[in-house]
């Protein structure tokens, strides 16, 4: 017995009296002393304890250490210390969905796994484990758990407390029961729930369904699918199938997100159903997957980055835009997407979860709707839309014959709900127009490339005015580099860093920003540029083009280099790298997706067809200068 326990017992003994009666409690409620004929209790009416040491239950010390983070494929992970105390019997975990555990076990009560305490609070473990995986939880919900050592009577420990948040859907499992007279039970998901109604019709053998299922997550959900994992009878032969050559009949509820509280229905018909079996079980399994944002002639084209072949499009048709997109932005939520037109200088923002355009506006200022805008970014804050203007000339720098004057390169602020304007700077120099723009996590300053020039500006943001990248007497200048950032362009996550690639695709560059001087300049690919990121770790990413199917990944050190392989006969149209997901997607003139590992470059089989790399999504993408993006998950 430990020293604590040791005083507890003895303030146990000096509040007892011992006598021959039975046995109460010290803290149970004491009977009223009996009364003598004065009015003063007797001696004998003071209740009795007659309790050993050895019949007291047992204390225990908490667990310590309690640590709840968010788990590599959805959930949270838990992992404690358990006292060490020859009474544990067990830990009772305990976690809710968005609050904080507000149950408390009571002393003498077993509780079991699974079991509903009310509240949205669930039992995940009554065992003597120091860690727990994949915890349910709701993507972009804070997961709240709390954990109590207890005995082997069940006497229970101070709480020990945690959460934490992933943004991962997680496993998601769901079943539909469904009887012949058209009733449907369901087994709901954790993060989704299910409504469905079904017709059984015994003329073709075959149940019509119609299925609903709400977001119950905190963000939205992109490129949602149910897959049909089994059905006691029955097949949905009219679906396709993910992956497409060997996979399970999906039900794609895209490519529209799934908003937060949102039910999105879509139906599907169970054929071969003969009327011996009832009910008729289907198990289904949801998956979502991040959507990539890509030019496409006329419109902004709507991926899913699995490789399932499903998406869509978000038409430019109307105010302003004639056809053609340069720069993509998403905000940090998914929810508005910034487009910009490369051939006027127009911008709109659509709703990610209708694809319909919610606003738009014409940045020009010289009245003759020339320009064009080339890159887009929102403030780290939501709150705003930078948009690189080039202002009097179109992005092919005026190759079309345009008799207008010498481009502009502006930065236009806009307020990113209502593209309001609120302030705008042009570059004093340079008449060659813009390119690509990236802005610093803290959104601090923003880089901005030029088009066919050996230069980089500097732009800063909260005083709102270009940095003379050259410190000498020529006024306010572009930082000068042995060879351009002409397109892609991209700075690290602390802000130290910027690089990128030049027009031809053959040199990358990085910059310290503290010092502006160039720290390395490399030769890379053979002509053309698709991707130029940042990773967490700080290596800068480049995707090049090495020959006619393939792409050259190159990490900042020189040293890993790995040549991406195609199909044979197409190239490429543009690249994205989801470091996320560890992985690089690859669109091509043929139409198609691919996706590589992003450590070593191994191609990933989409389909489940090993003679075939690709998933042909569909739609005609536009060149590789233009642009593309990933939703945030």
């Amino acid at each position: 017995m430990n020293a604590s326990r040791s005083l507890l017992f003895v303030s146990l003994l000096a509040a007892t009296a011992c006598g021959d009666g039975g046995s109460t409690p010290i803290d149970a409620p004491q009977p009223d002393a009996a009364p003598t004929a004065d009015g003063a209790p007797t001696a004998d009416a003071t209740p009795a304890v007659d309790a050993a040491p050895d019949a007291m239950p047992p204390m225990i010390d908490p667990v310590t250490d309690l640590t709840a983070t968010p788990g590599a494929a959805g959930g949270v992970d838990l992992a404690w210390t358990n006292p060490d105390d020859a009474n544990l019997a067990g830990v009772l975990v305990v976690a809710r969905h968005g609050a904080a555990v507000a149950f408390t076990p009571t002393n003498g009560t077993a509780y079991t796994v699974g079991q509903d305490l009310a509240d949205d609070q669930r039992v995940r473990s009554i065992a003597t484990v120091t860690s727990l995986a994949a915890v349910p939880a709701l993507a972009a919900v804070p997961e709240h758990v709390a954990a109590w050592a207890f005995t082997a009577d069940h006497v229970y420990s101070t709480i020990a407390v945690a959460d934490a948040i992933t943004n991962l859907l997680g496993t998601q499992r769901g079943t539909l029961t469904i009887a012949l007279d058209n009733t449907v039970t369901i087994t709901q998901p954790d993060g989704l729930t299910l409504s469905a109604t079904a017709t059984y019709d015994d003329g073709t053998d075959s149940i019509a369904v119609d299925l609903g299922a709400r977001n119950d997550t905190g963000r939205l959900l992109f490129n949602l699918k149910g897959l049909i994992d089994d059905t006691n009878q029955g097949t949905a032969s009219a679906l396709s199938t993910f992956p497409t050559a060997i996979g399970r009949p999906v039900i794609y509820f895209g490519p529209e997100a799934t908003d937060v509280g949102a039910t999105p229905q879509r139906a599907f018909t169970l054929d071969g159903i003969d009327g011996s079996v009832d009910p008729v079980v289907v198990d289904l399994e949801f998956l979502d997957h991040r959507a990539a944002f890509v030019p496409t002639d006329g419109a902004v084209g709507v991926l899913d980055t699995s490789g399932s072949g499903f998406g869509g499009t978000a038409s430019l048709a109307g105010t302003g835009f004639r056809a053609r997109v340069r720069g993509l932005a998403v905000s940090a939520d998914g929810r508005r997407l910034a487009v910009g037109s490369k051939s006027g200088p127009f911008l709109s923002v659509f709703d990610t979860t209708t694809l319909a355009r919610t606003v738009s506006v014409d940045l020009s200022t010289n009245g003759l709707g020339i320009g064009a805008v080339t890159a887009v970014a929102f403030s780290p804050d939501q709150t705003k839309l930078w948009v690189l203007l080039s202002d009097n000339r179109h992005a092919n720098n005026g190759s079309g014959g345009e008799a207008v004057p010498a481009a502009v390169i502006t930065l236009v602020e806009l307020d990113a709900t209502t593209l309001a304007e609120i302030q705008r700077i042009a570059a004093p120099s340079t008449t060659t127009p813009p390119r690509d723009l990236a802005v610093a996590a803290d959104g601090s300053f923003a880089a901005i490339s030029i088009y066919a020039n050996n230069g980089i500006w500097l732009v800063d943001l909260a005083a709102f005015a270009f940095i003379d990248g050259d410190a000498g007497a020529g006024g306010v200048q572009p930082l000068s580099l042995p060879a351009g950032l002409g397109e892609r362009i991209a700075i690290s996550a602390d802000g130290a860093t910027v690089g990128g690639l030049d027009r031809s695709g053959q040199t990358v560059t990085t910059i310290d920003t503290a010092t502006l001087t160039v720290t390395q300049t490399a030769s890379v690919g053979n002509g053309r540029q698709y991707g130029a990121t940042f990773l967490a770790n700080g290596d800068l990413i480049t995707l090049t083009r090495a020959t006619d199917s393939g792409v050259l990944l190159r990490r900042n050190d020189g040293v890993a280099e790995t040549t991406l392989m195609m199909n044979p006969g197409v190239d490429v149209r543009g690249g994205l790298i989801d470091e996320a997901s560890g992985s690089v997607l690859l669109y091509s003139t043929s139409d198609d997706l691919f996706r590589f590992a992003l450590a070593d470059g191994a191609a990933i089989d989409l389909d489940g067809d090993p003679d075939n790399l690709a998933v042909g999504v569909g739609m005609p993408f536009e060149t590789h200068r233009h642009g593309n993006v990933l939703s945030p998950f």
